[in-house]
């Protein structure tokens, strides 16, 4: 298994992306969620700043832009674009529904953006989208799947533009101002008889 480590430097007004995701129909007594925003179009979100919006309230404790944190596995190249951490609470039924914790539950969330490409002339399975991240508490989480931009795990080669795509992870048990690290594991990219093409690799990234 390959492991890289990175340490990032907290800069106060550093840009970020903010919480992005898919359209909802399901209601409440508060009323429909409506569709938050695309991760195409992310609002500039510094530490400190405060937001409501889609029946999520939430406060950035850390944000860091433009990361460039680059990783080969097999013939996909993918890279950790952003990371956000916010403290965060649903103030609705629809949203903890959708985030799989109780109404008002204090909570941490992190948001990473990534980006990948195949550079072979064939295609690849790379199932980013599901990548597992793991806080320096122990606490782990999958991408919660109503939330985030997804992205196709099916990459093609030869000249497949590249791909992107945003996890959104929600931590219960460990604070976001805690948080001094997380690792993210990315599967390793398989070929169409489910075969592994190289290995695994886990991302570390240390907050400070």
């Amino acid at each position: 298994m390959k492991k890289r480590f990175f340490s990032l430097g907290l800069a106060a007004g550093i840009a970020t992306l903010s919480l992005t995701g898919c359209a909802f129909l399901g209601g409440s007594d508060e009323g429909k969620l409506t569709t938050p925003a695309s991760a195409e179009q992310t609002e500039k979100e510094e530490k400190g700043s405060s937001t409501e919006k889609d029946g999520i309230k939430k406060t950035v404790v850390y944000s860091k832009d433009n990361l460039d944190i680059e990783n080969t596995t097999g013939p996909v190249i993918f890279t950790i674009d952003s990371i956000q951490i916010a403290d965060m609470t649903a103030t609705t039924d629809t949203a903890s529904s959708m985030l799989g914790i109780k109404k008002n539950q204090d909570a941490a969330m992190i948001t990473v953006k990534f980006s990948c490409e195949n550079t072979s002339d064939s295609q690849a399975n790379f199932y980013a989208s599901k990548a597992m991240l793991t806080a320096d508490s122990g606490e782990e989480a999958e991408p919660v799947s109503y939330y985030g931009e997804y992205m196709d795990a099916h990459i093609g080669g030869g000249d497949t533009s590249t791909k992107t795509g945003t996890n959104v992870y929600v931590l219960t048990e460990t604070k976001a101002e805690d948080i001094k690290s997380v690792e993210i594991h990315f599967d390793a990219p398989q070929d169409w008889d489910f075969k592994d093409m190289d290995d695994a690799v886990d991302v570390e990234i240390e907050i400070k």
